[in-house]
């Protein structure tokens, strides 16, 4: 009996190290945001759309971003997007195929969504961040802009629009 409950008792806490190993790659969310809002087409060269998201980091910490973009019928597509940002020699490519990044205090970077040709995208999407602070509450604003481009004779053009994450308050 006692041999039986030792054994129980080893794996017990075999069980509870392995789950403390398990939650240390867990992102844990300090603020989010829900996008209702994410399109992006490319059906031909001709005829194209975006999704641009724009996030700055308005607090005095480093802030890790998590983008989840959605397709309509709910299936992740994030890998379709790319982060950058602007500087003195141009676009700089940041990383690409995933929604994860730093972005560090008082900075600014953009991710780009458009799915390969032939697709259609009409999804939303989330946005979750954590910081090295972890009594930071609120640090991140953020505005997205939809582009759609046509370029046959009688129609081409752009056109934009765009909406405020979280009616442009910080989140």
């Amino acid at each position: 009996m006692k041999l039986i409950r030792a054994g129980l008792m080893s794996a017990v806490l075999v069980v509870l190290m392995c789950g403390g190993v398990f939650a240390q790659g867990t992102f844990i969310s300090q603020g989010s945001a829900f996008l209702p809002e994410v399109y992006s087409d490319k059906y031909n060269n001709l005829n194209q759309g975006w999704t641009m998201i724009h996030l700055t980091n308005v607090s005095g910490s480093n802030v890790h971003v998590r983008i989840k973009i959605l397709n309509q019928d709910g299936l992740e597509v994030t890998q379709f997007s790319k982060y950058f940002k602007g500087g003195s020699s141009g676009v700089v490519t940041i990383s690409s195929g995933t929604g994860d990044v730093d972005i560090p205090a008082h900075s600014a970077l953009s991710l780009k969504f458009q799915a390969p040709n032939p697709q259609v995208v009409t999804g939303y999407g989330t946005i979750e961040w954590s910081s090295d602070d972890t009594q930071l509450r609120k640090g991140l604003m953020g505005i997205v802009k939809i582009t759609g481009w046509g370029g046959n004779n009688s129609r081409a053009g752009e056109h934009t629009y765009a909406y405020q994450i979280n009616n442009g308050q910080p989140f």
